[in-house]
């Protein structure tokens, strides 16, 4: 039962990630990121480093939201480390630091038994 959860939350933050980059790369005025398809796939590892730590933890539609917003934090990140000048070829500073850190701080917002949007207070935000 939870190797089925962790799958499912991780495959729709995954998505959700990848095309949360999808449509800001195709739909922004602003966005001058050329390489779209490869933007989408970093999306799409945004997505999946976002939800990992809480994947046992949370419910799918949240892992949806978890994603959306892993792939956004990955955008903005992109965007400081290009204009910070930063030698990061692959993108591990945007994906694995940033989403990661989104990772681990989601869990004390959307864990279910324990999490502050259920109503169980900042326990696991270490307030």
């Amino acid at each position: 039962m939870i190797s089925g959860l962790i799958a499912i939350n991780t495959l729709l933050a995954g998505c959700s990630g990848g095309l949360c980059v999808f449509f800001y790369n195709n739909f922004s005025t602003t966005s001058r990121i050329k390489e779209s398809t490869i933007h989408i796939c970093m999306g799409i590892i945004a997505g999946l480093t976002s939800c990992t730590a809480g994947a046992d933890v949370i419910k799918p539609w949240v892992s949806l939201i978890i994603g959306i917003i892993g792939g956004l934090i990955f955008i903005l990140s992109y965007k400081i480390i290009n204009k910070f000048k930063v030698d990061d070829p692959l993108n591990a500073v945007a994906i694995h630091m940033s989403c990661g850190s989104w990772s681990i701080f989601e869990v004390g917002l959307f864990h279910v038994k324990k999490g502050l949007f259920y109503g169980h207070g900042f326990y696991l935000l270490g307030i």
